[in-house]
């Protein structure tokens, strides 16, 4: 029992200082099993055993957290795609006024243009077998 307590009082101390350390580096807590730790604990017989939730008590309770972890994070996807959107009209307004738009439009027709008319022509030579075409009858 005094083997059992000073376990469990060696454990309360290193989570105790680990909780410290996290202010700095919350990565630390990744090296600690709450749960083992908490079983040490508890270990020491001075717990009533009623105070503890059983394993799939405890399964449904962390499912219930990481799904709404889940939806809370699309929340924040959802609500800044939004202020990107928000924020993207008054661009493509201060674009438009400026002439920006219809200057790369015109470029854009202008290099379609180029590749319609060269890709035509490149057609055209191919078609051996078109009325009046080279190679025709």
């Amino acid at each position: 029992m005094l083997r059992r307590s000073a376990e469990a009082r060696d454990t309360i101390q290193v989570v105790t200082t680990a909780m410290q350390m996290a202010q700095f580096d919350p990565g630390i807590m990744d090296n600690i099993d709450a749960d083992e730790a908490l079983k040490i604990v508890q270990s020491t017989g001075r717990s009533p055993q009623r105070i503890f939730r059983r394993k799939d008590e405890v399964a449904g309770l962390r499912g219930a957290r990481a799904k709404a972890q889940q939806a809370q994070a699309g929340m924040a996807a959802i609500a800044t795609a939004g202020k990107v959107a928000k924020d993207a009209v008054p661009a493509v307004v201060r674009a438009g006024d400026s002439g920006l738009l219809d200057s790369l439009q015109g470029m854009q027709q202008g290099g379609q243009g180029a590749d319609q008319a060269g890709g035509g022509q490149a057609m055209a030579a191919p078609g051996s077998g078109t009325p009046g075409g080279a190679g025709g009858a």
